[in-house]
């Protein structure tokens, strides 16, 4: 059976520094998808993890809206280190149950503190 696209999420550092470059530019999805003749979802599904960022010239339009070299862009996602929110996110759907009863014990005994 084929899987739909939306069920696989990989959420690539390269899908992760696009999105914070278009935050900072402060671009909604849809302003830059109409910039590269794309629509929104598309913008969506690559920095959500349901299609894989573009490689091509689409990478180099995305890179102009946001004023940035390929040079930087690669830096960026080399150095990406995801927020510890996201990261504990991460980790909190790998959990067993009990594993979570534990993790929710010991996180209620240091909000206490």
């Amino acid at each position: 059976m084929k899987k739909k696209r939306c069920e696989v999420v990989k959420m690539s550092n390269e899908a992760k520094v696009l999105k914070k470059l278009r935050q900072k530019n402060k671009l909604s999805m849809f302003a830059v998808a109409t910039l590269i003749n794309k629509s929104d979802s598309y913008i969506s599904q690559i920095e959500n993890g349901r299609a894989n960022p573009p490689t091509d010239n689409k990478l180099h339009e995305l890179l102009d809206i946001y004023n940035t070299s390929l040079a930087e862009f690669e830096k960026a996602v080399i150095n990406y280190k995801a927020p510890n929110k996201e990261i504990m996110s991460q980790l909190l759907q790998k959990l067993t149950e009990p594993q979570t009863e534990t993790l929710i014990a010991i996180t209620q005994q240091l909000i206490k503190n």
